[in-house]
């Protein structure tokens, strides 16, 4: 019984720093630099810098304009979208997610945020979540388009309301040790 006490806690703790190690190597390797959004037919390159600037001031280049008159968003709901926090223990939130059915619900969310080629999102996916939350026990979709470990990631505009719930719905499953999210 304490030998197997003791396999649990060294193998938890080696996932553990295994992902903080992943997470902290992916910031310094790459991060994400342009979004390609996308509305229906269509798409626009926009910097994260310049949806960070918009963030803080407010200011909008062509892309960002375009895309709250396509989606007919007011720029405060689209600065809200992106900013609105979800607290999550990021152990918790790692070890949700690589369950069976936290990889379904990175495999739901990479239909809207996902690598250029469409292949390895889910784990792009998961290092995003879990980096964003590593600071400050908080997610917000600016910080995962940030953290996402390419330099270029597509993002669905149309379903970014959808994403920002689903990971709502983690962070609430998570606090409240649901059995439908188990680590």
């Amino acid at each position: 019984m304490k030998n197997q006490l003791i396999r649990f806690v060294v193998s938890t703790s080696s996932t553990l720093l295994a992902c903080l190690a992943a997470c902290i190597l992916t910031k310094e390797a790459i991060a994400s630099e342009t979004v390609m959004l996308e509305y229906g037919f269509w798409q626009e390159w926009v910097s994260i810098a310049a949806m960070q600037n918009f963030i803080q001031t407010g200011k909008t280049t062509s892309g960002i304009r375009t895309y709250l008159k396509i989606a007919r968003q007011e720029p405060e709901q689209f600065q809200s979208l992106l900013t609105q926090q979800v607290p999550v223990n990021p152990v918790k939130l790692y070890k949700a997610l690589i369950s069976q059915s936290g990889e379904s619900v990175l495999d739901r969310i990479s239909e809207v945020i996902r690598t250029p080629s469409g292949r390895a999102s889910r784990e792009s996916l998961r290092s995003a979540l879990v980096g964003s939350a590593l600071a400050d026990e908080n997610i917000s979709l600016i910080e995962v388009f940030a953290k996402y470990p390419t330099q270029e990631l597509y993002v669905d505009g149309n379903r970014l309301t959808e994403v920002y719930s689903q990971i709502q719905e983690i962070g609430e499953k998570l606090s409240s040790n649901s059995p439908a999210m188990k680590e």
